[in-house]
């Protein structure tokens, strides 16, 4: 039975990445403001081998912490309602797996790693500016893959 790995950027214009123990991907976009289309995703994404990591919310003052702890507990509430398997990691504790938790590396930086780690990627990875989510619910992942 195949394994499924979901990595999740829960800001408020983020994205959730699946990957297969063959390395074949999904990614969705979502927006905070639309809660039922997390729930229409995490609904087809319950099988039983399945376990997401979902990255824990960090915020600077005035960064509009509420939206994003908001999309974050959205999440969780469907991780939980569907019973998906799911552990909260830290932003620098996945990147530190990839080399990316240096103060210089910038979410462009994401973005190619992860062009470079998935050979079908550029499919979903098509703008360095508007995909950097997607790249990073990619590498979210491919660590939760790592790691469990």
């Amino acid at each position: 039975m195949e394994n499924y790995y979901i990595g999740i950027d829960p800001g408020v214009t983020g994205a959730i990445a699946v990957l297969s123990d063959d390395q074949a991907m999904q990614v969705f976009d979502f927006q905070r403001d639309n809660p039922r289309r997390l729930l229409q995703i995490y609904k087809g994404l319950n099988t039983p081998n399945t376990i997401a990591c979902i990255e824990n919310i960090i915020t600077i003052p005035g960064a509009g912490r509420e939206k994003l702890y908001e999309s974050f507990y959205q999440h969780k509430f469907c991780l939980d309602y569907f019973g998906i398997q799911h552990k909260t990691v830290y932003p620098l504790t996945w990147k530190k797996e990839f080399n990316l938790s240096k103060k210089n590396k910038t979410k462009e930086d994401s973005y190619n790693l992860a062009l470079s780690l998935f050979d079908n990627s550029s499919k979903f990875l098509r703008a360095k500016t508007k995909d950097h989510n997607r790249a990073e619910a990619l590498l979210i992942a491919k660590y939760c893959q790592i790691v469990t």
